[in-house]
């Protein structure tokens, strides 16, 4: 079974939860992403890791440090997928990234997303909807 697409699914509604006409400078998810998704990654570094990045978005719109933390949350989702990754870690990260979101829905969903990172467990695709044919027939 792939896995990768009901994380997907959540990660875009992650991404698009909130309209905004674009995220303004925010920190760089490299940092995070190599003290939480690498074989060595620890989860105490990891989640020093999320608090700074946290942090670094102070002074920011909400909306934009919604999405800014909303793709945080993807892109560690999606390293959860990889060969030797730490899932704990990366669950943990989710767990820390959650309450630093302002939209209670989108806080929810990453919640979600973590619980399914810990367990292995897919989640269900609601977000995706119904497929629209190519053409009508």
């Amino acid at each position: 079974m792939f896995k990768g697409f009901p994380y997907a699914a959540i990660a875009a509604a992650l991404c698009v939860s909130i309209a905004s006409p674009g995220v303004g400078q925010t920190p760089d998810t490299l940092v995070v992403e190599s003290a939480c998704a690498s074989a060595e990654a620890s989860e105490m570094g990891c989640l020093a890791a999320v608090e700074a990045y946290a942090a670094s978005l102070i002074g920011l719109p909400a909306a934009e440090a919604d999405i800014a933390l909303g793709m945080l949350a993807a892109t560690l989702a999606s390293s959860s997928l990889v060969a030797g990754t730490g899932s704990p870690v990366i669950a943990a990260a989710l767990s820390a990234i959650a309450p630093a979101v302002t939209d209670p829905a989108q806080a929810n969903q990453i919640a979600e997303l973590s619980a399914a990172v810990e367990t292995g467990v897919d989640l269900p695709v609601a977000a995706v909807g119904e497929p629209v044919p190519a053409s009508p027939s």
